[in-house]
C-alpha cells in the first residue's frame, strides 16, 4: 500500500501526538506504513515506538531571531519569531527536510504545524494534509488575518511586514531554482485540511470555509475521580504553571465545593502551600468522561483539547489563558456562552467567576447545546473521516474496515455545515477553499 509521513516542526507536548494514535493504528491495520519525523523523538517513541513506525528527529530551529515581535498580531509574525526573520536560517531547514523526504520516499506527507516542512515540500508530486488546530491553519487571505482581532492594528504596516517576510521566503525559492511564491499564505496549500476542531471554537471565527473534522478524547483513558469531602458541588482543574498559580489554587481550595487538580508540572513548593481538605493533586491523568459526569465545571488555562472536551460532555469551563493561543480559545468560549475566562494578570476577579459560574445555569445549558449538536461523534468517527479522506487522495478509496454511509455523510454534515462533504480528488476549491500552489 502507501507509505506515509507525519512531519511535526514546531510545539511541544502530546498535543501534536496524540490526536493521531487512532489514525496511525487505522493506518496500519488498512496495510500502509508510517513514518515520523517528529520535533520531540523521546515522547513519539513513548507513544508510536511499540507500533512499527519509524522515527526520525525533525529538522528544527535551534536559535533565537535576532529582533522578535515582542506582541504578536498575525501569524506571520510567529512565522518571523521562529525563524522566517532570516532566509539563511530558512534555507538550511529546507535542505535539511528535502533530505528527510529522499530518505522517506513517501506518498503522502501530513504535517502538524510545520510550516519549513511545507514549504519544503513545494516542489514533491506526493500528497500533502495539514492538520491541527484553527490556531495552527491560518486562513488564506494577505496579509494574513489578525490573530488579535479584537484590537486596532496598522493593516498597511502589518502588509509591509509580511512582504518582508514573503522576500525572506522568495529568496530561499529563488536559491532552490523554484518559483517565487504569490503570499505567505501559499505555504499552507494543501490537498486537504484537517481542521482539528468545531466551527464554534475555531480560533479564527471568521474562517469563510472549513474542514472541520473536530477533537475528541477517548473515554477510559485515565483514572477515576475521588473527590476529597462529601460537597454535591465539584471543580475539576487542569493547570499548567503559570505566575499567579499560587492565586488560582487558593480561590479554588477557598471554595465551598470539593476541587481535583491534575497539574503535572506544577512545582510541589506551589502544592505544599495549599492546605485544604477540600482540594487534593491528582498524580495521574483522569477520565475525563467519568470526570465531566460528576463535576459542576471545569477550570483550564484556556487549552483547546480540554475546554472542548468538557464543552462535548455538556460541563462549561472557566478559562485562566496564559499565551495567546489560549486567549483566542477562550474568548471564542465565552462567544458560545458556555464559560468565562477571567486575566491571569486579575486573579481578584477569581471568586465572582467562580461563583458565577457555580450558580448561573446559563453556562451550563450553552455547554448541553454544544455537547448535544456532536452527540454520536466520536473519535472513532474522526479516525474514518480522515482515513477515507487521505485513501480517497492516494487512490485506493473503498479498503477501509468501515465504509461510508447515509448516516456517516449525516454527521458530517452536522459537524462541517450543511454543504459540506470531503470532495473527491481533483475536485476545484470552493471559494475560500486552499488549493494546492501550482
Amino acid at each position: 500500500m502507501a507509505r506515509i509521513l507525519f512531519a511535526w516542526e514546531l510545539g511541544k507536548g502530546f498535543g501534536h501526538l496524540a490526536p493521531y494514535i487512532d489514525l496511525v493504528d487505522g493506518l496500519q491495520k488498512r496495510g500502509h506504513q508510517v513514518v515520523f519525523a517528529a520535533r520531540d523523538v523521546g515522547n513519539t517513541e513513548r507513544i508510536f515506538g511499540s507500533k512499527g513506525v519509524v522515527i526520525l528527529q525533525a529538522p528544527c530551529m535551534m536559535h533565537n531571531v535576532a529582533n522578535p515581535y515582542r506582541v504578536q498580531y498575525n501569524f506571520s509574525h510567529l512565522l518571523h519569531n521562529i525563524g522566517f526573520a532570516e532566509a539563511r536560517s530558512i534555507f538550511g531547514l529546507v535542505k535539511a527536510w528535502r533530505h528527510i523526504y529522499k530518505y522517506a520516499q513517501a506518498d503522502m506527507v501530513l504535517f502538524d504545524h510545520s510550516p519549513t516542512a511545507l514549504l519544503a515540500a513545494k516542489p514533491y508530486k506526493f500528497k500533502r494534509i495539514v492538520s491541527g488546530s484553527g490556531f495552527l491553519i491560518p486562513p488564506a487571505s494577505q496579509p494574513l488575518p489578525l490573530m488579535r482581532y479584537w484590537q486596532q492594528y496598522d493593516m498597511d504596516r502589518l502588509a509591509k511586514e509580511e512582504a518582508q517576510l514573503l522576500a525572506n521566503i522568495n529568496r530561499v525559492q529563488e536559491g532552490l531554482k523554484l518559483p517565487a511564491l504569490p503570499s505567505v499564505s501559499a505555504i499552507y496549500d494543501a490537498d486537504r485540511h484537517f481542521l482539528l476542531s468545531f466551527k464554534e471554537l475555531d480560533h479564527y471565527p471568521d474562517r469563510p470555509d472549513g474542514n472541520y473534522v473536530g477533537m475528541f478524547s477517548p473515554p477510559g483513558h485515565g483514572v477515576p475521580p475521588v473527590w476529597p469531602g462529601n460537597s454535591p458541588r465539584k471543580v475539576f482543574a487542569y493547570l499548567h504553571p503559570f505566575r499567579q498559580i499560587g492565586d488560582l489554587l487558593g480561590t479554588l481550595a477557598k471554595g465551598n465545593f470539593s476541587t481535583i487538580v491534575y497539574g503535572p508540572e506544577i512545582p510541589e513548593t506551589v502544592k505544599k502551600k495549599i492546605d485544604s481538605d477540600r482540594l487534593v493533586f491528582s498524580n495521574q491523568p483522569l477520565d475525563i468522561k467519568h470526570v465531566a459526569a460528576e463535576c459542576n465545571f471545569a477550570v483550564t488555562n484556556g487549552t483547546f483539547g480540554t475546554t472542548a472536551a468538557f464543552l462535548l460532555y455538556g460541563k462549561p469551563v472557566l478559562a485562566m489563558p496564559t499565551n495567546l493561543e489560549r486567549v483566542m480559545v477562550a474568548r471564542r468560549l465565552v462567544a458560545v456562552g458556555a464559560g468565562l475566562a477571567v486575566r491571569q494578570d486579575k486573579p481578584e476577579n477569581l471568586p465572582k467567576a467562580i461563583n458565577t459560574i457555580m450558580t448561573s445555569g446559563k453556562f451550563a445549558e450553552a455547554a448541553k447545546k454544544f455537547g448535544s449538536r456532536y452527540a454520536g461523534l466520536s473519535q472513532q468517527w474522526q479516525t474514518e473521516q480522515m482515513l477515507d479522506a487521505m485513501e480517497d487522495l492516494l487512490g485506493v478509496a473503498g479498503q477501509g474496515t468501515t465504509p461510508r454511509s447515509d448516516n456517516t455523510k449525516a454527521k458530517t454534515a452536522a459537524i462541517m455545515g450543511a454543504d459540506a462533504e470531503i470532495p473527491a480528488p481533483g475536485t476545484p476549491p470552493r471559494k475560500g477553499r486552499r488549493a494546492r500552489h501550482k
